[in-house]
């Protein structure tokens, strides 16, 4: 097996390169290769041509953003991730690109559909042991985890064995296999861009006219014997919901309306995981999602517009170039067009695939003698090494190792101040917390409490004043707020001390212009969502509230 189907198998069987130790496995084996390559050459060719620096533009993008991310941490553990991919471009370069790329297509379908039967005896041990295998939610995620790009990854696997000119029995299980995985993912989007493709390929390719025609409808009936061996769990019905009956796309309208005020007032973008972690203070709906569902909006929130228009205009130029043969054009067109509504180059194993199709041994290609390349490539693979182990560690749950190997993991610090059984074992991972990320109101919540309970309760209000200008659609928020200024209050009185008591006093009868100043912030579609906001007080709450509207002395 070639060097670079070598990692492209590699990164598919790891659920595609999209968690860290995925991705950083992965990249070890590409420096691996890398140093093995110099070494047996004593060159190592530097692929210099113009779509090559976008991609190598947008990795260093990711490293720049370190410097000014809403989590400087994690942003460098995004840069990191991103590595691998201007690994693999330089790997891929090695060899001429079309041996290269034969032996990658010829890959794609036998990857879907092995990873399709796998999925299937999955579906035959479900009946057996009444558990899940590969599936989320009813759905097919094989290895991947996530319906709609493996599905993807099965579509772009019909595409090459539709332009194959030879096609033997394997091929044809491959497709039926394909389509039955297609079937089983149940993604909207997916079935409606798979039966765009399947007709196209019908008119394009006339002598792949009988493999469509009849490993189509076998893959689909292979598909309703799993469904319904797994006792008709799976749900169809998503499939004829129009746009605005799905909650789904309703959010994702949201997503994007909020994704495009935020990249306008940040246009340098916000580093790795920016967004979730920032996310809070600016939503117009109650959502708590990862990325944006769209991978150009993504990259532009992570690293700034111009990186991301840069990638855009890679992709358009590679699908309308003449010198794209037409199976690159309908592969670019699929990854590119269908990102443009998920997360798909978050698996960089599709950005990959997306190296694949540039000119990888253009007229601009330089050599470089194997000494410092070898020399850097194996400090990355120790890099790599590294983080991918602190990084299985945070993932598999083993916090300890996790923090260990990187102390300054937001994520797993936030995990263990949310289990350690006493407040007091807490406080330690808040103020952690608190150093490296502005937006950390879990953390702000934990160091409120914790002052209320040490009796500091003006200070207590403060913290939970800043979690509130982050975290501001929940009433029980507010409720807690109103709690500890409740508590102020009569502490001052008791103590008699009418400028604090007018102080907490002040606080309790401003908490529902607080949250009426949060309600006119959503978006018209937010108590259209599957979760909504809670933006209303028991009427005890008020009541409470409306007996202290008078200042002390009136």
């Amino acid at each position: 097996m070639h060097p670079v189907s070598a990692v492209v198998a590699a990164a598919f069987l790891s659920g595609g390169c999209f968690s860290l130790w995925s991705a950083s496995m992965t990249a070890s084996i590409v420096f691996v290769f890398l140093v093995m390559a110099a070494l047996r050459s004593k060159t190592l060719v530097l692929p210099c041509s113009l779509p090559a620096l976008v991609v190598f533009g947008v990795v260093l993008a990711y490293g720049a953003s370190v410097f000014y991310a809403v989590d400087g941490a994690m942003a460098f553990l995004g840069f990191v991730k991103m590595t691998a991919v201007a690994g693999f471009l330089v790997l891929a370069s090695q060899n001429k690109a079309e041996h290269v790329k034969n032996d990658v297509w010829n890959l794609v379908p036998l990857l879907g559909g092995c990873s399709v039967a796998v999925c299937l005896c999955g579906v035959f041990l479900t009946f057996f042991t009444r558990e899940s295998y590969f599936f989320q939610n009813d759905r097919l995620g094989g290895f991947f985890g996530y319906a709609n790009t493996y599905a993807l990854w099965l579509l772009l696997g019909l595409v090459v064995l539709a332009f194959r000119d030879k096609w033997q029995r394997r091929h044809y299980a491959f497709f039926a296999l394909s389509v039955c995985g297609i079937f089983l993912a149940i993604s909207r989007s997916l079935a409606v861009i798979s039966i765009f493709a399947l007709a196209l390929l019908f008119l394009l390719r006339p002598a792949a006219r009988r493999l469509i025609a009849s490993m189509t409808p076998a893959g689909l009936a292979l598909g309703v014997f799993a469904f319904l061996l797994r006792g008709m769990q799976g749900d169809y019905i998503r499939l004829l919901q129009t746009p605005d009956q799905a909650g789904e796309w309703l959010s994702r309208m949201v997503y994007y309306q909020d994704g495009l005020h935020l990249i306008a007032s940040h246009p340098a973008g916000l580093g790795y995981l920016g967004y979730w972690y920032s996310q809070p203070a600016w939503q117009t709906a109650f959502y708590d999602t990862r990325f944006v569902h769209c991978s150009v909006l993504q990259y532009a929130i992570d690293i700034g517009v111009l990186p991301a228009l840069a990638l855009a205009v890679l992709g358009a130029v590679l699908i309308f170039s003449k010198k794209t043969p037409l199976m690159e054009k309908m592969i670019l067109a699929l990854v590119c067009g269908h990102s443009l509504i998920d997360i798909d180059l978050e698996y960089l194993l599709l950005i990959f695939i997306i190296c694949l199709c540039l000119p990888l041994r253009a007229s601009f290609a330089k050599t470089a003698p194997p000494v410092i390349p070898s020399i850097v490539a194996v400090l990355l693979v120790f890099t790599h090494c590294y983080f991918g182990i602190a990084s299985f560690a945070a993932d598999k749950g083993h916090p300890e190792l996790a923090l260990a190997l990187y102390p300054c993991n937001t994520e797993v610090l936030e995990s263990q101040m949310m289990r350690v059984p006493t407040l007091e074992k807490a406080v330690p991972y808040a103020h952690a917390l608190m150093k490296r990320n502005d937006y950390a109101f879990l953390a702000m919540d934990t160091l409120a409490r914790d002052s209320f309970g040490q009796g500091d309760i003006r200070k207590a209000a403060s913290l939970k004043l800043d979690s509130l200008a982050i975290n501001r659609l929940l009433a029980s928020d507010y409720l807690e707020l109103l709690g500890i200024c409740a508590a102020g209050y009569e502490a001052a009185m008791v103590e008699e001390k009418p400028g604090e008591a007018e102080y907490f006093r002040h606080l309790i009868v401003s908490i529902p212009g607080m949250m009426e100043q949060a309600g006119q912030s959503l978006n018209k579609n937010a108590y259209r969502l599957k979760h909504k906001p809670d933006l209303q007080l028991p009427v005890q709450a008020l009541e409470y509230i409306e007996s202290h509207t008078q200042p002390l002395g009136c």
